[in-house]
């Protein structure tokens, strides 16, 4: 049976220190596996899946203040799903400047992705880290956000073959201002790396498709953003529950 196992990292081990991450060399029966880590020790991270309604249509529904998501999805629909828009953060990723022939077909040099961020507190509620990176990336205040609710929640999700692993959750929140991502920038590089100008509202409806015909375009594209916005399409439709009876 194989068991995981809990790593001491040493200045032995330290190959690279940056600002957020550090990189580890570990040496294994296979070799040496290099493991990034994140410096704050806090692995527990969240995403918003940030939709868009006018304040005027947002008036004419019923007041609900459940943070359900079954309840969320009704307010969609009573909404009218051609009435809602979904916000996709730009954000410069130095990934994207690797000279690789893999990476041949990357047009530009950004990602787009939605709001999120890692706990500031070892207690802090994920849907709380989804929404103070809503309020810093998207650029609203709290009272912007009519409603919240889960929708992808305590996952372990990998990266790098399990190289560094996180803690996520993403939520969905329904907003009633326009975006306005921070432009304040020192020289050429924007607050946290992102592109105002590059940052899109895409009606819900096509929102798939549009993702879609960016990335094969040469524009990276977040997987856990993409991992949202299926679910979010699925839950739609009842999602797992009503397509399975013995779910």
């Amino acid at each position: 049976m194989n068991t995981r196992k809990t790593i001491t990292f040493g200045d032995e081990h330290l190959i690279g220190e940056g600002n957020w991450v550090n990189l580890y060399k570990i040496p294994t029966n296979s070799g040496n596996r290099e493991i990034t880590t994140r410096r704050n020790g806090r692995f527990k991270a969240a995403k918003c899946l940030v939709l868009y309604v006018e304040e005027n249509v947002w008036r004419k529904s019923p007041v609900i203040n459940s943070n359900d998501l079954p309840t969320f999805l009704r307010l969609l629909h009573k909404i009218g799903l051609l009435n809602v828009h979904v916000f996709f953060l730009a954000v410069d990723r130095p990934c994207t400047y690797s000279e690789s022939p893999d990476l041949a077909g990357l047009a530009e040099n950004y990602q787009l992705e939605i709001p999120g961020g890692v706990a500031d507190a070892a207690d802090e509620d994920t849907i709380a880290i989804g929404l103070r990176e809503t309020c810093e990336e998207y650029g609203c205040t709290a009272k912007d956000v009519a409603m919240t609710a889960p929708l992808v929640t305590r996952a372990y999700v990998a990266y790098d073959a399990g190289g560094q692993v996180e803690f996520y959750s993403t939520c969905v929140a329904l907003v009633t201002k326009k975006p306005n991502p921070p432009r304040n920038k020192k020289g050429d590089v924007y607050r946290e790396g992102i592109i105002p100008d590059k940052c899109v509202l895409v009606p819900l409806l096509k929102a798939e498709k549009f993702l879609m015909e960016q990335g094969r375009q040469g524009i990276l594209l977040e997987g856990i953003a993409l991992t949202s916005l299926f679910q979010l399409g699925l839950e739609l439709h009842g999602g797992w529950r009503k397509l399975d009876p013995y779910y």
